[in-house]
């Protein structure tokens, strides 16, 4: 027995079986595999992607492109959100109207830095044309 010389603790030392000296031996296949030899690893599994379904922001994306006026475009969002209510009714959905879409538009051009968000068009106190 021996010391540690960093922690002092003791360290005990045991001779190697002498049956594994030059070669490991795989316990549940019984076979003898050379020192130094590297064994293959599995494969990993790749993730699956999963398939984003359709949210109520991507729906108003889709309108605030098309552009139009004020009012066609709160008409087409309180359609987006019956619709998408109707297919998940679990998943509650706000829209506000003309807030939502603004709010929507600065979030878009300011935060994420898509400063051609909108294609082009111009946000107007008629609407985006």
């Amino acid at each position: 027995m021996s010391k540690n010389k960093k922690s002092g603790n003791a360290v005990v030392t045991t001779a190697p079986a002498p049956e594994t000296t030059a070669t490991n031996v795989n316990p549940l296949a019984n076979n003898v595999i050379p020192e130094g030899t590297v064994t293959p690893e599995a494969p990993k599994a790749k993730k699956e992607k999963k398939e984003k379904g359709i949210t109520f922001v991507s729906l108003l994306d889709v309108i605030l492109k098309k552009g139009g006026t004020w009012e066609e475009m709160i008409n087409a969002g309180n359609s987006a959100k019956k619709e998408l209510e109707a297919l998940h009714p679990e998943i509650p959905v706000e829209f506000n109207g003309k807030a939502k879409l603004k709010s929507l538009i600065k979030y878009r051009v300011e935060n994420q830095k898509l400063a051609d968000y909108l294609g082009g068009k111009k946000v107007t106190p008629e609407g985006i044309f």
